[in-house]
């Protein structure tokens, strides 16, 4: 509270008021003290995280099978990414010095040390307009996937230079940018992965026309994939969850029984496709669910 109300602190107060602040919506934090510093690190997802994932993994902490976001709090007000990248280069400063980094979660700092409430305390502090929050956060992570998508797109061109690339080659490009949530630039990407003879691209044009919420147009790409591999997985799983989103449930269970029966540990993940009932909770969980689990066609 004393931090809100004086509007500053030492770096060790940034860092609990910012842990804080993201535990309070359910994002995992925990503090990283240096003999001079304190580092704050926030979780990316609950699910183990692979250096092999990122253009930089030299920027993140992999640990407790968690990816954590390093932040040098007190470079705040320079922008998210610079006190991110300012936490990250002091991490391994530290570690190169042979310093010994603990990392201790703010959920288990807080059993020993539980927060302490402050009565009577009214809030003083305006809450900004959602329309400001919503751009400065679009325009954070428009810098961090130029800086992370922007050296393997590079790659990928380099060796498309002499012969514009094969089916294959748009293919890969196409995943990259659709991981990344650049939905028309790999939309463009398998429409020539297509035109050049690699159909199973079918398949990734059905997702992200999935992912853009056009239903029917993601059931005839999935639709023509069949066409070509009528046993394709990734194929059945994007028809069913469309056919699913278009409320044709029984269509989707009779899709999603042929999956079970092929690969029951796949169709474990996509276990709501088997309700044929328009309830409020089967809706619920079609929407929760609508974006995770995407199943890509890597290659032919």
């Amino acid at each position: 509270y004393q931090t809100l109300d004086f509007k500053g602190g030492d770096s060790d107060d940034l860092a609990v008021l910012f842990a804080a602040v993201l535990e309070s919506v359910g994002i995992h934090t925990a503090y990283l003290p240096l003999d001079d510093d304190v580092i704050l690190a926030f979780s990316l997802s609950d699910a183990g995280g692979s250096a092999s994932s990122f253009t930089f993994p030299e920027d993140f902490v992999f640990q407790y099978g968690k990816t954590w976001v390093p932040v040098r709090v007190s470079f705040i007000r320079e922008g998210f990414m610079n006190a991110w990248l300012k936490g990250s280069e002091t991490m391994r400063e530290a570690a190169a010095s042979g310093a010994e980094i603990a990392l201790i979660p703010v959920e288990d700092a807080w059993k020993a040390y539980p927060s302490i409430g402050v009565p009577g305390v009214e809030a003083k502090l305006v809450k900004p307009p959602d329309e400001q929050v919503g751009k400065a956060f679009e325009n954070v992570i428009s810098h961090f996937i130029a800086r992370e998508i922007g050296p393997r797109v590079q790659e990928l061109l380099s060796g498309m230079e002499q012969d514009g690339g094969s089916g294959r080659d748009h293919n890969r490009l196409g995943l990259l940018y659709a991981r990344y949530s650049l939905l028309k630039e790999a939309r463009s990407e398998f429409e020539t992965a297509v035109s050049k003879g690699v159909q199973l691209a079918y398949v990734n044009l059905g997702n992200v026309a999935y992912l853009q919420k056009d239903f029917e147009s993601a059931v005839n790409f999935f639709q023509k994939a069949l066409e070509f591999q009528p046993a394709n997985k990734a194929a059945l799983v994007g028809l069913a969850r469309a056919k699913y989103e278009l409320d044709l449930f029984a269509d989707a269970d009779e899709l999603y029984s042929q999956i079970r029966e092929s690969d029951p540990v796949l169709a474990e993940r996509y276990s709501y496709l088997s309700s044929r009932l328009d309830t409020g909770g089967a809706r619920a969980s079609s929407v929760g669910e609508r974006d995770k689990n995407i199943f890509w066609s890597e290659d032919e």
